[in-house]
C-alpha cells in the first residue's frame, strides 16, 4: 500500500527535478511556451540545478515581525 501511494510522490518529485534543470516553470512546460524558440532565460543543465540550490536571498521588504509582551500584564492575568 505504501508503494503505491508513493509513486505519485516519486512521479511529481521528478518531474519538477526535470523543471529545474530545464529552468522551466510548471506553466511553461504545460503550455508548451519555449518549444520552438527556445527558452531565453535557461542557463544550461549545471548552472540552472546550481543556481536553484544556492541562489541568494531575495530581498525582504519588511523585518521580521517581532512579538512582544507586557509583562506585568501576563503577570497579573496568571496570578489572578
Amino acid at each position: 500500500l505504501l508503494g503505491f501511494l508513493s509513486v505519485p510522490v516519486y512521479g511529481l518529485t521528478g518531474f519538477h527535478m526535470f523543471l529545474i534543470a530545464k529552468g522551466r516553470t510548471t506553466n511553461e512546460q504545460v503550455t508548451g511556451k519555449f518549444r520552438e524558440q527556445g527558452d531565453a532565460f535557461t542557463k544550461g543543465l549545471m548552472k540552472n540545478i546550481l543556481y536553484f540550490l544556492c541562489q541568494p536571498l531575495l530581498p525582504q521588504l519588511k523585518s521580521p515581525k517581532v512579538k512582544r509582551y507586557n509583562v506585568e500584564l501576563f503577570k497579573k492575568m496568571a496570578y489572578e
